[in-house]
């Protein structure tokens, strides 16, 4: 018999669990001054192609503008598994504002059930 917890899922991937916040079912809004709205105008249809490339690019306004950027690439390339011509998952946008929010985020608890959802 095969099983697939949270314990396993955890032990795999290391993921932090716990309570999940509901900003991913809020409603988005971009950040005043955030890396959206700098870099990006606000775009709501972008790709994640047009992230990798402004990444690469280089020259940022702030010291943290490239990892935030990162931040996002990472969620949804390797957390979320999605390939680079799709949209953004514009949320991210948010949350990557407040670092300290970002890493404490219970990202096993949110991806062990996005997993499960498509199983």
């Amino acid at each position: 018999m095969v099983k697939f917890s949270q314990r396993e899922f955890c032990l795999v991937t290391g993921l932090q669990f716990g309570v999940m916040s509901d900003i991913f079912l809020q409603p988005y809004a971009a950040t005043k001054d955030g890396i959206h709205v700098r870099y990006f105008e606000n775009d709501e249809n972008m790709r994640l192609t047009d992230v990798w490339a402004r990444f690469l690019a280089g020259g940022f306004d702030q010291p943290k503008d490239g990892l935030k950027m990162a931040l996002v690439l990472i969620a949804n390339n390797v957390l979320f598994g999605q390939d680079l011509r799709r949209k953004v998952t514009l949320r991210l946008f948010k949350m990557v504002e407040d670092l300290e929010a970002f890493n404490s985020f219970p990202w096993g608890s949110y991806v062990y059930m996005m997993i499960i959802h498509y199983l």
